[in-house]
């Protein structure tokens, strides 16, 4: 990365200290953080939200019973999911400025996510419909691979970066994204 990369320790410290997912984007628990570190925090957080799901349903729902054509569907709709994310991380981000770069990259960033999660959502539909619990554990692989694959990890990153010296712009995501973030000012204040 062209930028100084603050991994992943600034956001499990995040955690360390009692942060809670909602909380991330507060304004005092987040200043003098780079917009790295606040799109790993929600990336983390809403992975970690796809096992507390499975935690919760193994209070409510038996393993055991007839999955019906519900495995099939998860699977197609996973592949599905999986050559989207694909197809949206090979497209070069938008933008010919610092704030356009980085809107695009954000709506990169949640609509990949959508794509994975769908996925796993639906088999957790299909584990109430179905009352069986594992239907669960056919579409989150699916998720957490598309969620990877769109995830801000330093390859991907790099990989966006790539894209745009190859088209000769001088604007650089890793740099963008490693910069502190100053949180905007409350009205009145």
């Amino acid at each position: 990365m062209d930028g100084r990369d603050p991994g992943w320790k600034s956001v499990l410290k995040l955690y360390g200290r009692g942060l809670l997912p909602w909380n991330v984007l507060r304004r005092r628990a987040t200043a003098g953080l780079t917009r790295l570190t606040q799109i790993r925090a929600i990336w983390l957080s809403l992975v970690t939200s796809l096992f507390l799901f499975f935690f919760v349903l193994n209070f409510l729902i038996p393993w055991e019973g007839d999955p019906g054509p519900f495995p099939s569907v998860i699977v197609l709709m996973g592949t599905v999911s999986l050559a989207s994310v694909y197809s949206l991380r090979r497209r070069p981000l938008t933008g010919s400025t610092s704030e356009t770069l980085l809107e695009s990259f954000m709506q990169r960033f949640f609509v990949s996510f959508a794509f994975s999660e769908a996925t796993v959502l639906f088999g957790f539909v299909c584990v109430f419909l179905r009352e069986v619990r594992w239907l669960y554990l056919v579409g989150l692989p699916f998720g957490l691979i598309g969620m990877t694959l769109g995830g801000p990890l330093r390859g991907n990153i790099e990989n966006y970066d790539r894209m745009l010296r190859s088209r000769g712009t001088p604007l650089r995501l890793s740099e963008l994204l490693t910069q502190p973030v100053t949180p905007p000012e409350k009205p009145g204040a």
